[in-house]
Order: C-alpha cells, then sequence, then structure tokens
C-alpha cells in the first residue's frame, strides 16, 4: 500500500495523498473522488481504487468507499464527513456502515485521540 493515489484524467495528472480523500464513488469504470475541496472524476475501476487504499478505507455500499479518519460522525442514516459533505444510507447499509466505523475507532484509539490534540 502507497500513501498516494495517481490521479491521471483529461484534466490533470497528479499524484493525490490519501489523506485528502473523504470519500469515493465507484460505478463499473468511472469513479469520483471526493477530497477536502473537490471532486475528481476518474475512470478507475473499484479494484484498481482498491489496490492503492489501506486500512482507514471501507465500503459501506458496493459503490461508496469511505475513509473513516474523515468521518466527523454518522446518525440518522446519515455519514457526516469533516469538510461539511454528507452521504445518507439506506437503513441495513447505515447500520452495517455504523459498525465498522465503531470498530475502526475501538481499533484506533490511541492514534485517534493523539490526533485530536494536534
Amino acid at each position: 500500500m502507497s500513501e498516494n493515489i495517481p490521479i491521471v484524467n483529461r484534466w490533470c495528472c497528479k499524484i493525490l495523498p490519501l489523506s485528502d480523500i473523504v470519500y469515493i464513488f465507484s460505478n463499473y469504470r468511472k469513479s469520483e473522488i471526493h477530497t477536502r475541496d473537490e471532486m475528481i472524476p476518474v475512470y478507475y475501476g473499484r479494484d484498481e481504487i482498491e489496490s492503492y487504499l489501506d486500512g482507514r478505507f471501507d465500503h459501506c455500499l458496493k459503490g461508496l468507499i469511505v475513509n473513516f479518519d474523515m468521518v466527523r460522525d454518522m446518525k440518522d442514516g446519515i455519514i457526516r464527513f469533516t469538510n461539511g459533505e454528507e452521504v445518507g444510507l439506506g437503513r441495513c447499509s447505515f447500520i452495517k456502515a455504523k459498525q465498522k466505523f465503531a470498530m475502526y475507532i475501538k481499533n484506533n484509539k490511541k492514534t485517534l485521540a493523539n490526533r485530536a490534540l494536534l
């Protein structure tokens, strides 16, 4: 796993740090990488994108990959991110995502607590 994902599309070529990614919508070969500041369209399939991601990323839906480091809270069927964006999920998907997020917090308490102090 690397700490970056290469972005190559008709509008730009750059190296995007994983820490900047908030979430990713994926649909077959077209994906949208949502960062703190922008949405970047790329023609990568899910498998190709997943090859660059690490443990802080998880599927909340078939086509939605969330960076748990960027989640502010989850309640009432909505995931709220630190950049102010929100994504709504269906009841079953939300329950599963919330359970995964709770496990992520439990397994990374010390890291998350130290990051909050910075």
